[in-house]
């Protein structure tokens, strides 16, 4: 996995050494979206490992961070996929937008939850980036990166795997945490596994399921978000 951005430039990664190695800027958002895709698999991969109270803090901010702008994203993605309706209604096309709409809702409802559970300190710098660094860095970029004239189910499919990677990384986390912290990560998890097959019902080459009426599943996760923020562990 390649180094990630320089200490604070983009103010997402401040434990990053100086002169890092970004990626090119010519890439485009697809380019960005798949960049996403590989490095959140990395990163599941890293947090599997045995992790200290100082890494552990990091990657559940690392992982907080990304599901913040995969949000953005997604929910610009998802006024795309109303367009596409726009252009050319019709009920595949309209059940393809409603489960690119509930996967920003589940994604909403994921951010909600870390929000309140995101350490309240930086975490000390370090030697070298990790693939997260890679991946808040990413994410950033896709989440403010112009939307392409492109078919949108491009960048859906990507980001499909991105959040199924991210809801496996957050599974590892949880077993690595004590309680209340696990219990929120477990649900963080429910609504990353909801976000994510309602983006793959978004591809075409996905069957398209019937609208849903949003992300039950996190829904219910939401109530285990008793943990508030500041709380030590």
């Amino acid at each position: 996995m390649p180094a990630a951005i320089p200490g604070g430039q983009y103010g997402y990664s401040p434990s990053c050494p100086a002169g890092s190695l970004l990626p090119s800027d010519d890439m485009d958002l697809p380019g960005y979206a798949c960049l996403l895709r590989d490095a959140a698999g990395a990163s599941a991969a890293s947090w599997a490992e045995p992790l200290g109270q100082c890494e552990h803090d990091r990657a559940v901010r690392q992982l907080g961070i990304a599901v913040r702008d995969l949000r953005v994203l997604v929910a610009r993605l998802a006024g795309r996929f109303r367009l596409s309706v726009l252009a050319r209604p019709g009920p595949v096309q309209c059940a393809r937008a409603a489960a690119v709409i509930a996967s920003a809702q589940a994604l909403g409802q994921a951010w909600l939850i870390l929000e309140d559970v995101l350490p309240v300190q930086e975490v000390p710098a370090r030697d070298a980036c990790v693939p997260a660094d890679l991946l808040c860095f990413a994410a950033r970029r896709a989440a403010t990166w112009p939307m392409p004239v492109t078919s949108p189910e491009e960048i859906a499919q990507p980001l499909a795997d991105v959040v199924a990677a991210l809801a496996g990384g957050t599974a590892r986390l949880a077993a690595g945490a004590a309680q209340p912290l696990a219990a929120c990560l477990t649900a963080v998890e429910a609504c990353l596994r909801t976000a994510g097959g309602q983006l793959r019902d978004g591809v075409p080459s996905a069957v398209p399921a019937a609208a849903r009426q949003g992300p039950s599943s996190c829904g219910r996760a939401r109530m285990t978000s008793s943990c508030r923020r500041g709380q030590a562990w």
